[in-house]
């Protein structure tokens, strides 16, 4: 009354905070993610009171490029998924409790799995209730996880001996990826190759290495190598001797030709006569080599000889068949008649 106002002194009086401190977190399950595997987001929401909660809300953006999202659910959670956003209601939860919500998905590859997906995943989360006097552990909240590429590994089984001249042969190797493995050779080794196509240009030993780069999706795989040994190609020789049978004290002539499927074999072949040096080793020439010789006493001689072999090309021997038939000389005596 009378216009007099008075104060009301509230320096005692009781507060009482009402509604429930709610927070959210979240992880990522497995910690190393790979493109077109199986993941899982795991969101934990508490509520610190200081009362029991009321009608809860999550919601979840799903990761917007290379996921496939596959449930959401949580005991106590009803949850719905439309275009990319996962939202979870609950009616309460009570003070200290805990709960979860399990999103499962799959990292997917971008196009099929020769190019794929090795970069991020962004998931952001947030909770609300219906009275909460800390929202600031309500979120959002963003994990950001790193898409490893895959390792990959090469099986390439070990390669037999070959011998030069051998036809071209065809060899595999296989990627764990299933992603397409290149063959090399080395340089400089007596070998070549078109794809998978070998090729033998010469005698050695030649090496061949697997590899296969990697993708978007593969880490490189570890090359791996084979060597394998090229023998040299096997050689015969052939025998002519003119002429057969000959006359003693006559001129003879050998000739000698060393032949190959490999191609025309270098180096000499030394003549042996009944098993003895017979005249200078003789060089190839065309594959080819002569010697001329009177010195045959008269018989029947076996006539052999031995190729040097060359650097692609193996030693080999050789006979005269039936041998070199040396006749005496012929006298002819006039007949007198009386």
């Amino acid at each position: 009354a009378g216009g007099v106002q008075s104060a009301v002194d509230t320096s005692n009086a009781d507060f009482t905070i009402v509604g429930a401190d709610v927070a959210i977190s979240q992880t990522i399950t497995p910690s190393l993610v790979y493109p077109n595997s199986p993941i899982t987001y795991t969101l934990t929401i508490t509520n610190a009171g200081p009362n029991n909660s009321s009608l809860i809300t999550v919601t979840d953006n799903l990761p917007t490029t290379n996921f496939n999202f596959g449930n959401a659910f949580g005991a106590g959670w009803s949850c719905a998924s439309l275009n990319g956003v996962v939202t979870c209601t609950r009616p309460d939860l009570v003070v200290g409790g805990l709960t979860t919500i399990n999103i499962t998905g799959t990292v997917t590859a971008s196009t099929g799995t020769l190019i794929a997906f090795a970069g991020t995943l962004t998931n952001t989360a947030w909770v609300a209730s219906s009275i909460d006097p800390a929202p600031g552990n309500n979120g959002p909240i963003t994990l950001a996880t790193a898409v490893s590429k895959v390792d990959q590994t090469i099986v390439f089984a070990t390669l037999p001996a070959k011998t030069y001249g051998d036809a071209d042969f065809v060899i595999t190797a296989t990627a764990s990826s299933g992603l397409p493995v290149i063959f090399s050779t080395g340089g400089a080794d007596p070998c070549t190759n078109i794809g998978s196509a070998i090729h033998l240009t010469g005698a050695g030993t030649c090496t061949i290495t697997a590899s296969q780069a990697g993708t978007g999706m593969y880490n490189p795989a570890s090359p791996v190598s084979r060597t394998f040994t090229i023998n040299r190609a096997v050689t015969l020789i052939g025998w002519v001797s003119m002429p057969n049978p000959a006359v003693v004290l006559r001129p003879m002539t050998f000739t000698a030709t060393v032949t190959s499927i490999a191609g025309t074999p270098t180096g000499t072949v030394q003549l042996y006569a009944d098993g003895a040096l017979f005249g200078n080793p003789g060089v190839l020439s065309n594959g080819s080599t002569t010697w001329v010789s009177n010195t045959l006493t008269v018989g029947t001689h076996v006539i052999t000889g031995t190729y040097s072999g060359a650097a692609n090309f193996a030693t080999s021997n050789g006979l005269l068949t039936g041998g070199q038939v040396v006749n005496p000389v012929r006298l002819y005596l006039p007949v007198i008649s009386r």
